[in-house]
C-alpha cells in the first residue's frame, strides 16, 4: 500500500510540473535536454554563447537559465565524480573569486535530472552609482558526455519561502535525455 501512495504522489508532483496549462517546455535536441518553466514567465534572448535558455518572471526579480559547454580534454565526464564536496567547494571558490563581494551560503553534492551534480548557493551584490542590489543565486552543475551543464536561478534580494519553492520546482524541470529521444 505504501508503494502505491509514493507512486501516486510522484506522478501527481510530476504532472503538476509538466502540466501544459502552467508550464512551457523548452527542448534542445542538439544538447539533449528539456527545461520546464512557468508559462507566464518571459523567455529572453541572450547574447552569451553558452546560455541556451534564459527566462524571467514578470516582476523581473527571478531569473533562471541553462548554460551548456563542451567538455574539454581532461574534464571529467562522470557525474558521480562531480558530485563531491571537494568539487562543490572548488566551484564555489571559483564563483566567489569572480564576484569579490560574494558570500558562499552552501556548496554540496546533490543530484539533478537523476544524476550526480553539485549545488552552490551564493549571495552577492550588483552595484551601480549609489545603489547596491543584493542577489541570491542557486546553481547546479552536472555533466553528460560531451557536455557540462550549469542550471541556475537567481533572485534579486534574499530568497523568500515562496521564491525558494518556485526556484526548486523550476530547477527540477531540467531533464537530460538520451539523444535518441529527440531524433
Amino acid at each position: 500500500m505504501k508503494t502505491y501512495k509514493i507512486i501516486t504522489l510522484a506522478l501527481f508532483a510530476y504532472s503538476n510540473l509538466a502540466s501544459a496549462d502552467t508550464n512551457t517546455v523548452y527542448r534542445d535536441a542538439k544538447h539533449g535536454f528539456s527545461f520546464h518553466y512557468p508559462a507566464n514567465w518571459i523567455r529572453e534572448e541572450t547574447t552569451f554563447g553558452s546560455t541556451k535558455i534564459k527566462v524571467i518572471n514578470k516582476a523581473k526579480d527571478l531569473e533562471c537559465l541553462v548554460n551548456v559547454q563542451a567538455l574539454q580534454a581532461g574534464d571529467t565526464d562522470d557525474p558521480n565524480k562531480i558530485a563531491t564536496l571537494t568539487f562543490a567547494n572548488t566551484l564555489a571558490k571559483s564563483l566567489a573569486a569572480q564576484l569579490p563581494n560574494s558570500r558562499i551560503i552552501s556548496a554540496k553534492p546533490s543530484t539533478i535530472s537523476n544524476q550526480g551534480a553539485v549545488e552552490v548557493i551564493i549571495e552577492f551584490a550588483i552595484s551601480s552609482s549609489a545603489v547596491s542590489v543584493p542577489v541570491t543565486n542557486t546553481q547546479y552543475m552536472t555533466v553528460k558526455k560531451p557536455f557540462a551543464y550549469n542550471v541556475g536561478c537567481k533572485s534579486l534580494g534574499k530568497y523568500s519561502a515562496t521564491n525558494l519553492k518556485l526556484i526548486y520546482k523550476i530547477l527540477s524541470g531540467f531533464v537530460l535525455h538520451p539523444k535518441q529521444n529527440f531524433e
